[in-house]
């Protein structure tokens, strides 16, 4: 995943504007934790496409999910 992560984020220099690039980077994010970085792309993904997706909606949610669980645990355990 790591080789395909690094040629998608080159590929993206020169297709800015590829929402499936976009959103591939953002699967990268995601599967190494960076959740803030994921769904800044999968967002920029949504708006770069401009009609809805069942992938980009999916993983909208689901980062979002695990944003608002991972902001609740830090709560429970008193981590600021």
């Amino acid at each position: 995943m790591d080789s395909a992560c690094e040629l998608w984020g080159q590929a993206s220099t020169l297709a800015a504007n590829s929402h499936a690039l976009t959103y591939n980077l953002g699967v990268c994010a995601e599967s190494r934790g960076d959740l803030d970085a994921a769904l800044g792309l999968y967002r920029q993904a949504d708006r770069i496409l401009g009609k809805p997706d069942d992938d980009i909606t999916l993983a909208l949610n689901r980062v979002s999910e695990a944003i608002k669980n991972r902001s609740k645990l830090k709560e429970q355990l008193g981590v600021k």
